[in-house]
């Protein structure tokens, strides 16, 4: 279901050839993707599990993801799949996001995104504002929070070059 919906609107929107988008599609339905995704979502609070944290990693968030993404398909139907997806899934490539970002914004104003980080140890929060909008993040290190916001910030410009 999810590989469905990302291959559809992937194939149905780009003039690259087979090869780019199976990497782009794969990259998509990673496990990093899907855990990102999952972050952006804020679905782990809701998992209920056996044992303690240790029994919680990485692979469940990506699994926990698909799961929910198969659960509003079965509930709403394709429409509902995509509108989630198009919400937590970052389309853009799964690769540095504030390069990204700073590709999108150059491009269109010649300018370059404005970083706040704040935080210490383990608890960083970052705020990144370009072309009238900002977006925040959150991360581990100063560079995971950054990229978080970087993300963010990305997919609403997408959004706003697609209405």
């Amino acid at each position: 279901m999810l590989q469905l919906c990302v291959t559809e609107r992937l194939y149905g929107a780009s003039e690259e050839d087979e090869g780019a988008l199976t990497q782009r599609r794969q990259a998509l339905v990673s496990r990093q993707a899907l855990e990102e995704a999952e972050a952006r979502a804020g679905l782990m609070p809701y998992l209920r599990h056996v044992g303690g944290e240790n029994n919680v990693n990485g692979k469940t968030a990506s699994n926990l993801f698909e799961a929910v993404t198969a659960a509003v398909y079965l509930d709403g139907g394709m429409g509902a799949a995509r509108c989630f997806l198009q919400r937590f899934l970052t389309y853009a490539e799964v690769k540095n996001h504030r390069s990204l970002l700073q590709e999108l914004v150059q491009k269109r104003t010649g300018e370059t995104p404005v970083y706040e980080t704040t935080g210490e140890a383990e608890a960083f929060e970052c705020e990144v504002r370009a072309l009238g909008a900002s977006a925040r993040g959150k991360g581990r290190s100063k560079k995971a929070a950054e990229s978080a916001a970087a993300s963010a910030l990305f997919q609403i410009l997408l959004e706003r070059t697609e209405d």
